[in-house]
């Protein structure tokens, strides 16, 4: 009895040594496993759950890391107050079964050292169907960990199983087991347990792009393969890789989009196959990024709101569905301070812009001669005249010391030589006394239409000293006292620390529509609309009116800056790559270049049309005014010259009437 106690007792003892030097050699695979999958990323922690014995961290101490390490029971653990968030670079789950499964998950997604994109390797002490390791890859793409394997073991083949997935299965692409995943509930409700929480079935024909599971239950077309190597053949390992960067090359899988027309930095054009296409600035961006990672953009979560006006309570409820990963990209961009979503990630900024005031710039004076107006450019008046009666006096000094004595007859001939030394004007023949009313005229025509210079000084004149004053303060917003419509964000209001602001914000409209504003001031210049700087600015040189003016105005004055970024799902493994591309594409210019130099084709907007009546009004105004005065002056001579006809006429009949009479008085 003792001996077979003793035989037993050995034999136990060589089984355990048997199982030790097993689970020793599963270990050491797995610190392997961890020390050629490392990320170069900076991030320089292994977080470890569960029970992995001493020979794992005697094997990876010498990759120069810190450990983090932790449990299902809580006394296990050290409490850390205030513990700061240290991303994992790999994190490893030692867990038993689908039951144990639950609990571990649970708990080490609420650590601070857990990080989805972390290489997540799950030591599974038990072999599961293909059914439920598909279902184990779902519940670990719901918590986002898409760079994870699932490693378990055959102790009585010595076999050793590898299983890795990708989210992104298509007819393009898959794996060797392909499974359709999702949630039972809806998204955002909880879930009960993952056992009844999560459903796969074989196969995806249930789960077709456009079904309602992808949008309201999370439903993927998940796919996976394992494969497996005896203990002693690790060579296997360098050919396969387990953590393969899944969004460098999604196969060209449809990612879901939400996007709206907003002109002109999103076009969609619809084509009669049925199919979009994306054009200007925003949709270069991801036409390029969607040729780089190889994926397509399908617009079905956008399906009947793609040609609405943008509406910005829309805006908003997509936003949210978008963070609860209802669809997979947002396809125009939002500005920080628009709302605070903390299930996004913001991506590389591409535009630096803040809240602005675009007003309608100030029009040209109609009325030529304006009392206000000649009284505000008097100085230019009064030099004018200064300079011509210095140059008349010149004229009469000079003639006058030549002459000896003073004639009027010379002073009218110098100031016809002072005119024609400002105007340029070179005649042949020096006009004569006779023909002086006629020269006169002919000179006032030619003052102001044949002389090119005085022409231009006389356009230059009404464009630039009758320009009213433009609005560029906030003062001047109040002062004004014009409507003000905003969009519909409670950030776009201005601060409330100054009254000028409380003033401004106590006028405010709000208008869902990006664009309703802008539109109205083609037909209306009393009126202010708030909107995005970047676009206002755009939309100060781009946008014309229907006679191919530019017609807007930015105001100087700014507030809430603010830079444009597009989003992404929070902590999207998309967002690495996207940045790093985008950043080079900002660094290239593109993007301004993408910023067509036209808001519309310009043929169409502005078309090229002979000079009108408008164009020229004033300068007529200005020629039929002095032509008026010359013919009063004309008049006036030619009278003064009949009258002194008749004068003399009256006065010759007088003195022969006289001279008749005293003849005859002297007869008799």
């Amino acid at each position: 009895m003792v001996l077979h106690l003793i035989m037993f007792s050995a034999l136990a003892f060589d089984n355990m040594m048997v199982l030790r030097d097993k689970e020793d050699q599963r270990i050491e695979i797995i610190a392997d496993i961890v020390g050629e999958n490392l990320k170069t990323n900076g991030w320089n922690n292994i977080l470890c759950f569960g029970h992995l014995p001493d020979n794992f961290y005697k094997k990876v101490k010498n990759l120069n890391l810190t450990f983090s390490i932790s449990n299902i029971d809580v006394d296990d653990d050290y409490y850390v107050e205030d513990a700061v968030p240290y991303h994992s670079n790999v994190v490893i789950i030692d867990c038993l079964n689908f039951e144990q499964f639950e609990d571990v998950m649970t708990k080490v997604v609420s650590l601070p050292y857990w990080h989805p994109l972390s290489h997540v390797i799950l030591y599974y002490h038990t072999i599961e169907d293909k059914k439920m390791t598909a279902k184990l890859f779902y519940i670990l793409w719901y918590y986002k960990a898409i760079n994870a394997i699932i490693i378990q073991y055959n102790d009585l083949e010595d076999l050793f199983l590898v299983s890795y997935y990708n989210p992104y299965i298509s007819e393009h692409y898959q794996l060797k087991y392909v499974y359709g995943c999702r949630m039972t509930k809806k998204i955002g409700m909880p879930f009960d347990n993952f056992e009844t929480g999560f459903s796969c079935e074989e196969g995806c024909e249930k789960l077709p792009i456009y079904s309602k599971i992808r949008t309201n239950f999370f439903g993927t077309c998940l796919g996976y393969d394992t494969f497996s190597f005896y203990y002693n053949d690790t060579a296997v390992l360098r050919n396969v890789n387990l953590f393969e960067n899944k969004v460098r090359n999604f196969h060209g899988y449809p990612l879901r989009a939400f996007g709206v027309e907003v002109l002109p930095f999103l076009e969609i054009r619809n084509h009669s196959d049925g199919t979009y296409t994306l054009h200007k600035r925003d949709a270069m961006i991801w036409n390029t990024m969607s040729e780089i990672m190889n994926f397509t953009i399908n617009l079905s979560p956008a399906e009947g709101k793609i040609k609405k006006p943008f509406d910005y309570d829309l805006n908003i409820q997509m936003n949210f569905d978008f963070s609860n990963r209802k669809f997979d990209l947002f396809l125009f961009p939002v500005y920080l301070f628009d709302l605070v979503i903390v299930h996004v990630d913001y991506t590389f900024p591409y535009k630096e812009s803040g809240v602005c005031f675009l007003a309608h710039r100030a029009d040209f004076e109609t009325i030529l001669f304006d009392v206000k107006l000649l009284l505000n450019n008097i100085n230019l008046v009064v030099q004018f005249l200064l300079c011509l009666l210095c140059s008349w006096f010149v004229f009469f000094i000079f003639n006058m010391e030549q002459r000896g004595s003073i004639s009027f007859d010379q002073a009218g001939k110098d100031f016809v030589n002072t005119v024609r030394l400002i105007l340029s004007i070179g005649l042949y023949n020096p006009p004569k006394r006779n023909s002086f009313r006629i020269y006169l005229s002919i000179s006032l025509w030619c003052f102001f239409v044949l002389n090119f210079s005085t022409q231009a000084a006389i356009i230059s004149f009404f464009s630039a000293s009758k320009r009213g004053k433009e609005v560029d303060t906030y003062d001047d917003i109040v002062q004004k006292g014009y409507l003000v419509e905003g969009m519909a964000s409670p950030d776009v209001i201005l601060p409330d620390d100054k009254e000028v602001f409380r003033t401004i914000n106590s006028r405010m409209v709000p208008n869902k529509d990006l664009f309703g504003c802008v539109n109205k001031m083609n037909n209306d210049t009393r009126r202010f609309c708030l909107l995005d700087c970047a676009v206002s600015k755009y939309l100060e040189r781009n946008k014309m009116n229907e006679k191919g003016q530019q017609f807007l105005h930015v105001a100087k004055d700014r507030a809430h800056s603010h830079y444009l970024n597009m989003i992404l799902q929070k902590n999207s493994a998309i967002t690495e790559i996207y940045n790093k591309y985008v950043l080079a594409i900002v660094e290239a210019g593109l993007v301004t270049k993408w910023e067509q130099y036209r808001y519309n084709d310009i043929k169409e907007e502005a078309p090229v049309r002979p000079m009108g009546w408008e164009d020229v009004e004033g300068i007529y105004k200005c020629y039929i005014l002095f032509l008026v005065l010359s013919f009063i002056i004309f008049t006036c001579e030619v009278s003064i010259a009949v009258l002194v006809k008749i004068k003399n006429h009256f006065f010759k009949k007088i003195k022969q009437w006289r001279k008749h009479t005293t003849k005859r008085h002297k007869d008799k």
